[in-house]
């Protein structure tokens, strides 16, 4: 029986090649999808700068 469908939307993104082999390697080492990977990341970084917001915008170029 397959999983339910989750509320999702599909990102688009262009990121540096050695970020992606990085990330890629990361998700093979660990077993982990990209997507979960993803979702984790960008709710730990949202979580920690909704903490200090000043910090996001000193590292604003």
């Amino acid at each position: 029986m397959a999983r339910p469908k989750k509320d999702s939307q599909v990102v688009n993104l262009n990121i540096e090649r050695s970020i992606y082999d990085k990330f890629t390697e990361f998700c093979d080492n660990t077993g982990l999808t990209k997507t979960v990977v993803v979702e984790r990341a960008l709710e730990m970084y949202i979580d920690a700068m909704n903490k200090n917001p000043e910090k996001l915008m000193q590292n604003k170029k």
